[in-house]
């Protein structure tokens, strides 16, 4: 288990050539991670998501969900902190957001830090390289 007063630096891509690096702090929820994730991109948080732990898109086999999808017997990304996930150097994982436009964010841990980013929001994006997809295609005109 990380430390709570420690912090976590993930690389989250979009696809080749579109990524970020966050550092986030370990106390932070997934539902948080979610959260810091959408906004790194640009995207609204206004749709459901999951992380696939085992990095395979839509397993049920490790998988953490917002706690509005009900379903039997599922784990809440709101009630788990990035320390309780017991991450280490290279791990991989999934977050699948609005799972109708099956959005994928590849995740990867970088690297654990000694220090805790948490200033407010709990983190910080380091690296940003390519433009994000827009979330929506809305042509109002």
């Amino acid at each position: 288990m990380i430390e709570e007063k420690k912090s976590v630096v993930f690389s989250v891509s979009m696809g080749v050539g579109c990524y970020r690096h966050i550092c986030v702090s370990a106390s932070r929820t997934l539902e948080d991670f979610a959260e810091i994730i959408l906004s790194a991109f640009d995207f609204t948080n206004d749709h459901a998501h999951m992380f696939c732990m085992d990095n395979y898109a839509w397993s049920f086999d490790d998988c953490y969900w917002v706690d509005w999808v009900d379903l039997e017997e599922h784990r809440h990304t709101c009630d788990y902190s990035l320390s309780q996930l017991d991450f280490k150097k290279g791990d991989q994982f999934k977050m699948i957001f609005d799972f109708g436009d099956d959005w994928r964010f590849q995740c990867k841990v970088l690297r654990l830090l000694e220090e805790d980013v948490e200033d407010g929001d709990g983190a910080r994006v380091l690296k940003e390289v390519g433009r994000a997809p827009k979330q929506y295609n809305f042509d109002w005109d």
